[in-house]
């Protein structure tokens, strides 16, 4: 099932890098399957995420701004799930790889909502059998050489969340296999994504408790009933 040579212990060629506030990417070319297992397997929780599409890798080593923003996200989803009444399960970082596909991703954050009680009890998932997340987050406070979105439809990920740093995106995956950008979440789609933008701006201004309790305080006024 392998296309990509096992010879590359010579032949890795970084074609991108850049750093930001701490952040750090370099994408290598000719990268077989195995090499990215095995690097998998030795850097786990070190640090790094990585990305694998067809003998491409990128790794990736978050800034603060990366992990704060994707952390805000997946408190909103959260939030928002808790006091909609909202089944979920999060999936934080996992590994979700198709060797079939020669492809994995480690999104910033994942959850699964439609599908929570198919996976509420599973210590692993394997993508054979088990669904995708319905929603991932992919922070890119740095571009990527690496079309994770291409990744990410790969595994039939239905719906991805994207932040540069400023605008807010939900792309909703479509049956030819693309993401379009849609107007509103399709797991919450009566909550304006220009409200949740101000939510990521007003982060810079006060505390994460503060804020926590203010978008937490602006759901329940708009979509709760008393």
């Amino acid at each position: 099932m392998n296309d990509v040579s096992d010879n590359t212990a010579t032949t890795f060629q970084p074609v991108a890098a850049s750093t930001l506030c701490g952040e750090q990417r370099i994408v290598l070319d000719g990268i077989s399957w195995n090499t990215y297992e095995t690097l998998l397997d030795e850097i786990q929780n070190g640090g790094v995420r990585l990305a694998y599409d067809h003998g491409r890798l990128e790794i990736m080593s978050p800034s603060l701004p990366h992990e704060k923003y994707k952390r805000l996200l997946g408190r909103m989803i959260e939030i928002l799930a808790e006091e909609l009444d909202l089944p979920i399960n999060s999936g934080g970082s996992t590994t979700f790889r198709r060797e079939e596909l020669l492809c994995g991703i480690e999104p910033d954050e994942c959850y699964w909502l439609l599908h929570a009680s198919d996976v509420a009890h599973n210590d692993t998932i394997d993508l054979s059998v088990d669904p995708p997340p319905d929603l991932a987050i992919e922070v890119d406070i740095t571009s990527s050489s690496l079309d994770k979105m291409v990744i990410c439809a790969a595994l039939q990920i239905p719906e991805v969340w994207r932040f540069d740093g400023r605008d807010l995106h939900v792309q909703q995956l479509q049956r030819d296999g693309t993401y379009l950008p849609v107007s509103a979440s399709p797991s919450f789609p009566n909550v304006p994504l220009d409200t949740l933008a101000e939510y990521l701006a007003l982060r810079s201004r006060i505390d994460e408790r503060q804020w926590v309790k203010e978008f937490r305080q602006w759901v329940r006024d708009e979509f709760v009933s008393e």
